[in-house]
């Protein structure tokens, strides 16, 4: 029969408690000054959409728009398709009012910048972001076995799915093109495994 290691490893992801010693790292961590604002910012946005890191640091000032208490972010995602997330007002805007006259300042364009160079702004890079996570992680205590940035993503998939129960929900919401990428979620669910391993009670 097939093996159990050739289906899909479930992803790691932080836990509820370990997510909110990561949140509370990102507002505590030891950043080098001038960029505290900039990449609080930036890994807040990717946590609290589950943007791919590509899409984040691909992000434009004019892709940003604040409507309702929520901030809109348009992306264009992997497929070349057009689509908005949103994040609520009040878990970005003291570091986006800052940031966002920085970045204006320093780049017409991008939302995300190298500020290194004041003649040639950059766009940030990927690495740059993984070992950014991977500092904040450190700082907090917490041992992944796969630090990198994309963990963000599945920290927001697990918790989308555990809250709604909709697999749809969390397909539509990481820009899956198909439900089978987005199964691997299922796997995650405790409350699912519990309720197979009571089947047997009453017997």
């Amino acid at each position: 029969g097939k093996s159990l290691n050739n289906s899909k490893k479930a992803p790691d992801y932080l836990s509820c408690e370990e997510l909110t010693l990561f949140l509370n790292s990102i507002e505590e961590y030891p950043y080098t000054e001038p960029y505290s604002f900039r990449n609080r910012l930036m890994i807040k946005i990717a946590i609290y959409t589950g943007l791919r890191i590509s899409e984040v640091l691909s992000l434009r000032v004019k892709d940003v728009t604040l409507e309702d208490e929520l901030y809109y972010f348009k992306t264009i995602t992997k497929g070349n398709k057009e689509r908005i997330v949103g994040v609520k007002y009040n878990k970005l805007a003291a570091d986006y009012n800052v940031w966002i006259k920085v970045a204006k300042r320093k780049h017409k364009d991008l939302l995300f910048v190298s500020l290194k160079n004041t003649n040639n702004t950059t766009k940030l890079s990927q690495p740059y972001v993984h070992n950014l996570v991977s500092g904040l992680l450190r700082y907090c205590g917490l041992t992944k076995t796969k630090e990198g940035a994309h963990m963000l993503r599945h920290t927001f998939a697990t918790l989308l799915y555990r809250k709604t129960k909709d697999i749809v929900l969390v397909q539509e919401a990481l820009d899956h093109a198909s439900l089978n990428t987005t199964k691997i979620y299922t796997h995650l669910d405790v409350d699912r495994i519990k309720k197979v391993s009571e089947l047997f009670d009453d017997v």
